[in-house]
């Protein structure tokens, strides 16, 4: 049989465990950040927007106007998800300050 104080200070395997030191979270500062983040998301999708239209111009070789074309339709796909995932972390930090915000109104008197 097992005490509670080796269940406390010992993994399964018998090594000792590590105490986890206090942190604290400021839901405002994940607000801001998560704002933040959904700004640089929507910057980036409008980046994405002026790369694909990356073209030729008059008197290029056409080889050149084709290679400019391809680049920029590659180059807009690639911001495009960069700023989805800028979008997505902004989403998710918010989610946290909510969940945090929960936390400390309810759990944490």
């Amino acid at each position: 049989m097992v005490d509670s104080h080796t269940l406390r200070d010992t993994a399964r395997d018998g090594a000792p465990l590590r105490r986890v030191s206090r942190f604290e979270v400021s839901p405002d500062t994940l607000v801001t950040s998560a704002g933040a983040a959904g700004r640089v998301g929507s910057g980036l999708h409008g980046l994405a927007g002026g790369a694909a239209g990356v073209g030729g111009g008059d008197g290029l070789p056409p080889a050149t106007e084709a290679a400019l074309g391809t680049f920029g339709a590659q180059a807009g796909r690639h911001i495009a998800a960069l700023g989805e995932a800028a979008g997505a972390l902004g989403a998710a930090v918010g989610a946290a300050a909510d969940l945090y915000t929960v936390t400390d109104s309810t759990a944490m008197r």
